[in-house]
């Protein structure tokens, strides 16, 4: 499994990426993951958040791309992508902007309507019923934190539902340090 992350990851799309992997490592096995961006972590909370969750992100031009059975978008759509990057073809999209360009997966699913990816992950966790480890509670939590900027910008009640199930389980301590 290639989870794919469009530019600088952000917490949002970090946070689904450990997620989806969850999910198919618990109900289908994985014999290999790779976490990959189109850019290197530019922001030092983004940065503290893989250190704390013990993650190594690659650069795209690192990773042989074709060695993979499996890619996954995530917060992202094939439309972002530069032209150098045009030809791959994810067969997961998921993501929470507005459906943009002409594109197809074998499974997409696009909710403009949601402030975080990380509330649309929590549900797909749920309904799996994949038992979520400390730390993915954590980072989902910082996702949809981040992501609807404290609940400043566009939210829906499922947003502010998965924010609420992820306080009971998550390390705040650790948010409050990356934050900071």
């Amino acid at each position: 499994l290639l989870l794919l992350m469009h530019g600088s990851p952000d917490p949002d799309a970090i946070a689904s990426a450990m997620a989806l992997r969850e999910i198919i490592q618990r109900t289908k096995g994985l014999a290999k993951c790779a976490f990959v961006s189109t850019e290197p972590l530019v922001r030092q909370q983004n940065i503290e958040l893989i250190f704390a969750m013990r993650l190594a992100i690659s650069l795209i031009n690192k990773v042989d791309v074709n060695s993979y059975r499996l890619t996954a978008l995530l917060d992202a759509q094939p439309s972002f992508f530069p032209d150098e990057l045009k030809a791959i073809k994810p067969h997961i999209v998921f993501d929470h902007h507005p459906r943009e360009g002409q594109w197809q997966a074998d499974w997409e699913d696009i909710r403009p309507n949601y402030g975080a990816l990380s509330s649309i992950l929590t549900e797909y966790l749920l309904c799996a019923r994949v038992k979520i480890p400390r730390n993915l509670h954590t980072a989902l939590l910082y996702g949809i934190k981040t992501d609807t900027g404290n609940f400043d910008r566009d939210t829906i009640f499922e947003d502010i539902s998965a924010y609420s199930y992820h306080t009971k389980y998550a390390n705040m301590q650790l948010i409050r340090r990356i934050e900071l």
